[in-house]
């Protein structure tokens, strides 16, 4: 469950412990009006020629190992009670996810595992196991399901989404960065799921602003640090902006390596003698 022994920086250890269920939930109470940095749509054969350049980008990405692992540093930076802890990241694209962090003795204290539709904890301090659905779970919180549901594995590594070839729009960056590109996960469906800001010369994916139906922001994800990991590239530090209350987040990967996981490997272990969960 807890792959590896890792260095953790002092910190409170109750702050610690909701941590990861902190990010992985309050990110999903974010809403928000137009991205600022959109510019004019691009339209005629420019439109036609970077939808085609769009594609070969996304296409690159078939030899990509679709496992990885490594450690990560979460920063929880909210208006007060800032704390950090360092764990373990198991990837599996384009929506299983694995993170375990460990107190400061190096000891487990929490992990959290999640196939896009249902998740499992387990919490040490408490000896208990919870296991439930994702989407049961948002609607019994109030929560947006499109960030508690969405391609964590896409989104930790930079890569397009896997759900979403089909492109809607494209405008321009108001910085010249790139170009934003609107996608969608059907044909027919006109309004997209996420805007990627890609820069075709670096062939990096650069931010991404993550909409609901109604075209709310849920979330702007930024990336920078990047390394070759196996035949891709893959960004160490990522930025997660726009937080209420002037909260953010900042998750730093280091020795990351692709790996060959199976989906059965992402189901938690569950010690003898905890008590277990099942929720809706």
């Amino acid at each position: 469950m807890f792959k590896k022994k890792l260095r953790v920086s002092p910190a409170n250890s109750t702050h610690r412990l909701s941590c990861i269920l902190a990010l992985f939930i309050v990110l999903s109470s974010l809403s928000g009006c137009a991205h600022k940095q959109f510019g004019p749509a691009v339209t005629g054969d420019e439109l036609i020629q970077l939808g085609q350049m769009y594609t070969a980008y996304r296409n690159s990405f078939s030899s990509c190992s679709s496992g990885l692992d490594g450690d990560v540093v979460v920063h929880w930076r909210p208006a007060v009670n800032k704390t950090s802890f360092n764990g373990y990241v198991k990837i599996l694209l384009p929506t299983y996810l694995h993170v375990s962090a460990l107190t400061p003795l190096n000891q487990p204290l929490f992990a959290l595992s999640s196939d896009g539709k249902w998740f499992q904890t387990i919490d040490v301090a408490k000896k208990t196991f919870r296991k439930g659905s994702l989407r049961s779970f948002s609607a019994r919180h109030d929560l947006p399901k499109t960030l508690l549901t969405g391609e964590w594995g896409s989104w930790l590594t930079g890569r397009p989404l896997d759900s979403a070839p089909f492109v809607t729009g494209i405008t321009e960056d108001l910085e010249n960065r790139g170009v934003w590109v609107s996608i969608s996960d059907r044909l027919d469906k006109e309004s997209p799921i996420e805007h990627t800001l890609v820069n075709f010369s670096s062939q990096r994916l650069a931010e991404r602003v993550v909409v609901d139906a109604r075209g709310d922001t849920n979330a702007v994800i930024s990336y920078g640090n990047w390394q070759s990991v196996g035949r891709c590239q893959q960004p160490m530090k990522i930025y997660i902006s726009d937080l209420p209350m002037g909260a953010e987040a900042v998750l730093e990967l280091s020795d990351i390596q692709p790996a060959n996981f199976k989906k059965d490997g992402f189901n938690l272990y569950i010690p003898p003698g905890y008590r277990r969960q099942f929720l809706p």
